[in-house]
């Protein structure tokens, strides 16, 4: 798909489909730049072209934000994106190296300083340092051959260092028990629409295990192979179309604070799960070279935002699809997180009943989809009648058809996400899923039964105007109702 080539065919391929907002308009990336994204926060993907500091880079953001605009770039259904992704990661092609690549048009390896180089934000005036936040770190895994792609925020403490905070359950930090501690990767900022998505896959899911290559669920999932080429001062290798790589070594044995540019003494950033995130002390990432395509667009998420939800819980997504496919291929019929999930928390599953034994089913398809990722915390299952992706929806079944004392399942003490605040220093809880399904004897006549209205051509009624004005006034729930009638 030529929409997902690199990061330059998707901004294309966003303009043309009038999902691009191009901002002229001088924009500070400190604190200014998240402001206005956040003020536009479920509308089209962002390009700032006129960087404060900056002059001739442009900023890119919001790719991600919305499931529609995912679905468009894959070629599928915002209801099905789960199905696409894990077809992708069961059918990988593999990467290919080239001897030059774009990301290494310019090369620089003296006097490095990343803060004049790169227009890295700061979001909000609590933070307590300038964050990448889109950087995906690369790593070769000895034991197996394969490449890892996973995402790290980076905190800069000086002019060629950075923390790099890692997952002790996640890929990179099993790459780095291999080498011992030292181990050299390349940061990659800005590039295909496949590959920014696949680097979300490496934490707890069961369908990437450790030694999986994210490069060939991208090469899958964007019909092409990913091409990789040599770093120029580490034995590493780079995404051949980034817009920016950061060539160095992780050393665990050297370890720095967060906290390095003023804000609220303990908190870093905004984080996926709606908190401010704490600074640590982590370990260091030393820059040997920055390389970088001829006028670089730095890729910016924002923790907080919708963007970095469904990076992280796509993948997972995917993983929750394949297992319950697998269990229940006939009842199961997919699944998607909403936003207040914030990825990885939570789930909705839908399901198709056929036959009375498939209430007692659901349940057992709920326990099955806690398999698919560690940190899934809460899981749902409606019919095929309720808007999965509607929120309101959801929770209009759970309210009219759930009875709490036979329709919740909590299991014992477990691993869930820490992205939440009650799941205490080591993130342990008790995991909770909800049948919210009506029974199958009710199906037919029964007081279950929702209503179907019939359909209507408004442009006999309405004005072109008038229809866009009454758009406008609905909320999302209003437009889901309309949309099938109920």
């Amino acid at each position: 798909m030529n929409q997902a080539a690199d990061l330059r065919a998707m901004i294309d391929y966003l303009q043309t489909g009038d999902d691009l907002l191009v901002i002229d308009g001088q924009v500070d990336p400190v604190h200014e730049m998240s402001g206005l994204m956040k003020a536009l926060e479920g509308g089209p993907a962002l390009l700032f072209n006129n960087v404060k500091g900056y002059p001739g880079q442009r900023v890119i953001a919001n790719i991600y934000a919305e499931r529609h605009r995912i679905a468009g770039l894959f070629g599928t259904e915002s209801e099905y994106i789960a199905r696409r992704l894990a077809e992708a990661i069961k059918s990988p092609v593999d990467p290919v190296e080239v001897s030059a690549a774009p990301c290494q048009d310019e090369v620089i390896t003296d006097n490095i300083d990343l803060m004049q180089l790169m227009p890295v934000p700061r979001t909000t005036e609590e933070d307590t340092a300038h964050v990448i936040t889109g950087a995906v770190a690369m790593v070769k895994l000895p034991d197996t051959g394969t490449f890892n792609l996973s995402y790290h925020r980076l905190s800069v403490t000086d002019k060629d260092r950075t923390t790099i905070a890692i997952n002790p359950a996640g890929h990179l930090f099993h790459a780095l028990r291999q080498h011992e501690g030292r181990c050299p990767i390349t940061i990659n900022i800005g590039f295909s629409a496949a590959g920014m998505l696949a680097a979300g896959g490496a934490t707890s899911q069961t369908i990437t295990p450790v030694g999986y290559s994210e490069l060939g669920f991208a090469g899958s999932l964007q019909g092409r192979p990913m091409e990789f080429v040599k770093a120029k001062t580490q034995d590493a290798y780079s995404i051949a179309d980034a817009e920016w790589v950061l060539e160095g070594y992780i050393d665990l044995n050297h370890r720095s604070s967060e906290d390095v540019a003023g804000g609220v003494k303990g908190y870093l950033m905004p984080e996926a799960g709606g908190y401010m995130g704490e600074s640590h002390t982590l370990p260091t990432f030393h820059v040997t070279a920055v390389t970088h395509r001829k006028d670089p667009i730095y890729y910016f998420p924002i923790g907080g935002a919708n963007e970095t939800v469904n990076l992280m819980g796509l993948p997972a997504e995917a993983s929750v699809y394949d297992i319950c496919k697998r269990y229940q291929p006939r009842l199961f019929d997919t699944c998607a997180a909403l936003p207040g999930m914030r990825g990885v928390g939570g789930v909705v599953l839908r399901v198709r009943k056929e036959k009375e034994l498939d209430d007692a089913l659901v349940n057992n398809l709920v326990l099955a989809a806690f398999a698919g990722h560690a940190d899934l915390t809460w899981v749902i299952a409606v019919d095929e009648d309720v808007d999965m992706l509607d929120a309101n929806d959801v929770m209009w079944a759970i309210m009219s058809r759930m009875n709490p004392k036979d329709d919740v399942l909590i299991t014992p003490l477990a691993k869930e996400t820490s992205l939440t605040q009650r799941g205490g220093k080591f993130a342990t809880g008790h995991k909770m899923g909800y049948n919210a399904t009506y029974p199958f004897a009710m199906r037919e006549g029964g007081r279950f039964r929702r209503p179907q209205f019939p359909a209507v051509d408004l442009d006999q009624w309405l004005t072109p105007e008038q229809r866009l004005k009454v758009k406008a006034q609905q909320d999302d729930y209003a437009k889901s109702i309309a949309r099938r009638r109920r």
